[in-house]
C-alpha cells in the first residue's frame, strides 16, 4: 500500500487569503483490495473534521431534548462537513482548507490510517488455522 499525496494552494478574495489543498490516494494492490472487501473496512472512517464531530454531538443533543428539526439539521451538517473512509482513500480524496493546521491535521490522518490498515490486514491474514507459539 502507497499513499500519493499532492499539495498545493491558491489565494482567493481581495485579500489573496491562501487556500490550502491536498489530494489524496492510496494505492492498494489487489490482495489488500480483496481482503478490504472480505472484512469490510472500506466504509471505515479514517478521519472526522472538529465541525463534524460537533454537529454529530449536537444532533445527539437536541434529539435527547426531542427537538426533531434540529437534530435533522444537525445530521444533516454533520454528513456535509469533512469525513473520510477507507473507500474515500482509495478512491481518492481532495481537501481544501484555509488553515494550513486543518490540512496537516487531515494529511496525518490518512497517513496514520494507511499504516494502521496495512496493520490490520497483515494481522487479519493470519486468521488462517495456524497456531502461533508464543514463549515467555
Amino acid at each position: 500500500m502507497k499513499l500519493l499525496i499532492q499539495r498545493s494552494q491558491r489565494t482567493t478574495g481581495l485579500r489573496g487569503t491562501p487556500i490550502f489543498t491536498i489530494r489524496a490516494r492510496a494505492e492498494i494492490v489487489p490482495e489488500e483490495k480483496q481482503l478490504i472487501s472480505h472484512y469490510g473496512f472500506g466504509k471505515e472512517v479514517v478521519y472526522v473534521s472538529a465541525q463534524a464531530q460537533q454537529h454529530a454531538a449536537a444532533a445527539a443533543s437536541s434529539h435527547a431534548r426531542g427537538s426533531v428539526m434540529r437534530t435533522w439539521g444537525h445530521a444533516i451538517a454533520s454528513r456535509m462537513s469533512l469525513t473520510i473512509t477507507v473507500n474515500d482513500l482509495a478512491e481518492g480524496k481532495t481537501v481544501e482548507a484555509k488553515s494550513l493546521e486543518e490540512v496537516v491535521g487531515v494529511e496525518e490522518a490518512m497517513k496514520s490510517a494507511c499504516e494502521n490498515l496495512k496493520g490490520y490486514l497483515e494481522l487479519a491474514k493470519t486468521f488462517d488455522g495456524r497456531t502461533e507459539v508464543i514463549e515467555f
